[in-house]
C-alpha cells in the first residue's frame, strides 16, 4: 500500500511540473514583457520597472544608471523563439533584434533565455546569430 501511494504521489507531481512548463506563446510574452519592463525598447517611463532586473549585460544596482545601458537597445518584438541551448537545460531562447545593427555580421540580436517554468529570465551578454532565430 506504501508503494502505491509513493507511486502515485511521484506521479503526480511529475504532472504537475510538466504543466507548468511555459508554452511557446506563454515564453514569447514573458520575454517581450521583461525587454519592455527592463527599458531595453523605447518605452515610456510608465511601462519601465522602477527596479530593474539585475541580470545579464548590466553590472550596476542603480536602476538609472542600468536604463543609460539598456534605453531602446533593442526592438520590442521577438524575430524569433527556440528550444534552449542544449548546455543550459530546458527552457526558451527568444531573439531580439538590435536597434543598432552591423551589416557586416549576422550576429545582431540579443537573447533573453527563460526556463522551462518562467524563472530565471535573463538577457545573454553576447549578441546573438539572427538567423538562427529567424521565421517567427
Amino acid at each position: 500500500m506504501r508503494t502505491v501511494l509513493l507511486l502515485i504521489s511521484t506521479l503526480l507531481i511529475s504532472v504537475t511540473a510538466n504543466s507548468a512548463e511555459l508554452s511557446k506563446s506563454e515564453a514569447l510574452d514573458l520575454a517581450e514583457l521583461f525587454i519592455l519592463e527592463n527599458g531595453f525598447t523605447d518605452a515610456s517611463a510608465k511601462e519601465v520597472k522602477s527596479i530593474l532586473e539585475s541580470k545579464g549585460i548590466t553590472w550596476t544596482d542603480e536602476s538609472q544608471k542600468k536604463l543609460i545601458h539598456h534605453v531602446f537597445t533593442v526592438h520590442p518584438k521577438a524575430i524569433g523563439i527556440k528550444p534552449w541551448y542544449p548546455w543550459a537545460g530546458e527552457g526558451w531562447s527568444v531573439a531580439f533584434l538590435r536597434t543598432k545593427t552591423d551589416p557586416s555580421t549576422e550576429y545582431n540580436c540579443r537573447v533573453v533565455t527563460i526556463n522551462a517554468n518562467g524563472s530565471n529570465i535573463q538577457i545573454m551578454h553576447k549578441n546573438g546569430h539572427c538567423k538562427t532565430f529567424s521565421g517567427l
